[in-house]
């Protein structure tokens, strides 16, 4: 069993990883890191306390500069040499060369490896488990070279990452019953939080910025009733 830290300033991401137990069995500490300086030897307490085996970083920080992650990562890879660490994104992961930038820059701060924060939870357990055998401290030219055709086949595979989850599908069938954010999370057992964050990963796989839209859409596809 991992000993797994997730670092982010989205509150309703850590919830849901959380809630849904993503990483089961493996032991999950959220971090929610909001404040740049502040808080920086307070994470670096917290890393040397509970000494985990992956931390998760996010690469971008809403109400920070700009790939705050990346800065982080540098500060925890001089403080904890031999620390693994990948880096999380929200982004589209069949987007070209301003992701691909990223996650350069994210291996030059010391970062071992990335994942999208839509890739599947077998497909984070299979990268928790190479990073975590790996004697490398820091990403391997290798390993950049998989990542770089893992581009490729995201992008031959795109119609993958755009199918909804169960879960995903629940949520939208109970907005489709005219439910607001409440009714939803009550119905689901799910907190607010994490019903804001399933309705922003549906917004990505289905291209729309209202409910209204992704529920049209889903009807239109047959998704819900």
């Amino acid at each position: 069993m991992f000993r797994i830290m997730a670092v982010d300033d989205d509150k309703s991401y850590l919830d849901s990883l959380v809630e849904e137990n993503r990483f089961k069995p493996h032991q999950l500490t959220p971090i929610y890191q909001v404040q740049e300086t502040e808080n920086i030897p307070w994470l670096l307490q917290k890393i040397a306390e509970q000494q985990p085996d992956i931390i998760l970083m996010d690469i971008s920080f809403r109400h920070q500069s700009k790939e705050f992650g990346i800065t982080l990562t540098g500060i925890i890879r001089q403080k904890f040499p031999r620390q693994k660490i990948i880096m999380l994104t929200a982004d589209d992961p069949i987007v070209g060369s301003e992701l691909v930038g990223k996650i350069e820059r994210s291996f030059e701060a010391g970062a071992n490896a990335y994942l999208s924060k839509m890739d599947n939870a077998e497909y984070c357990m299979e990268a928790f488990e190479e990073v975590f055998v790996s004697q490398d401290a820091v990403a391997s030219d290798a390993l950049w070279k998989r990542i770089l055709n893992s581009f490729k086949h995201k992008k031959d595979a795109a119609h993958q990452h755009s199918k909804l989850t169960p879960r995903q599908v629940e949520v939208l069938q109970q907005f489709s019953m005219d439910k607001d954010y409440s009714g939803v999370s009550e119905a689901l057992n799910i907190t607010q939080q994490g019903v804001a964050f399933h309705v922003r990963q549906i917004k990505i796989k289905m291209k729309k910025i209202t409910i209204q839209g992704l529920v049209a859409e889903a009807l239109r596809k047959g998704l819900i009733d």
